[in-house]
């Protein structure tokens, strides 16, 4: 019996805010169980080239470190918070507010589960790996 439930969002690389086209390289999450957790693909992302041809050599993974270092920041920080899910609900929010970087996020979702380890795999397999 399920009895988790997490809130998620799509973390997506966005390098042509013009043309609205991005890449889903991440998931962002917590649960009704005090879980929060991130997982982001690895700078050497074939995705990128492929979708991305023209983008300069390097960009993405220039832009990739300091935001995967902020991830495992507020990662911590939740982790401070796990008695207190107003609070890391309010991260979460915070964490997915419409940004003019290249990376945002998608609006939040909803995911029921086993464990936070089970959900996670589940959305970064749909949304990044596309299984």
């Amino acid at each position: 019996m399920t009895n988790h439930y997490y809130n998620y969002a799509i973390i997506r690389f966005l390098p042509y805010r013009d043309r609205g086209e991005f890449i889903n390289t991440g998931i962002v999450m917590y649960g009704n169980d005090g879980s929060f957790a991130a997982r982001v693909v690895d700078a050497n992302y074939p995705r990128v080239d492929d979708v991305f041809p023209a983008l300069p050599e390097g960009l993405f993974a220039q832009y990739l470190k300091p935001m995967k270092r902020e991830l495992s920041r507020i990662e911590a920080l939740a982790s401070d918070l796990s008695g207190n899910l107003d609070a890391q609900k309010k991260l979460f929010t915070h964490l997915i507010e419409p940004t003019e970087g290249l990376f945002t996020c998608s609006q939040a979702g909803t995911l029921a589960a086993n464990s936070a380890q089970e959900a996670l795999d589940e959305l970064f397999n749909r949304y990044v790996h596309h299984d």
